[in-house]
């Protein structure tokens, strides 16, 4: 994994090399494409991202990763049954933090 910070705006992207299990798989196709400045990239879905969060918080239970998945779950139309279904999948501690 690495990131690319443009200093100027505060944009960070991170860059993340798939590892191959049924969910990563399944987090690739599900992917999106987004306009970025004069850029069109393929960007996680909120789902994915706040999946990947919870994993992060395994080892590392930082303040601002949680502030940043409860900021993901209040997107209108997420999907919060899938992030329930991927967490116990995946044997997640999901911290009490509310998915449903």
């Amino acid at each position: 994994m690495f990131n690319v910070i443009d200093h100027k705006t505060g944009l960070k992207i991170d860059f993340i090399i798939r590892k191959k299990n049924k969910y990563r798989e399944l987090e690739f196709s599900g992917r999106r494409r987004a306009q970025i400045a004069d850029f069109e990239v393929w960007i996680v879905s909120p789902e994915d991202l706040v999946i990947s969060k919870i994993e992060w918080i395994q080892q590392y239970q930082s303040e601002k990763q949680i502030k940043d998945i409860e900021n993901l779950l209040k997107i209108a139309d997420i999907d919060k049954i899938y992030i329930s279904d991927w967490c116990k999948k995946l044997n997640l501690n999901t911290f009490n933090i509310n998915l449903i």
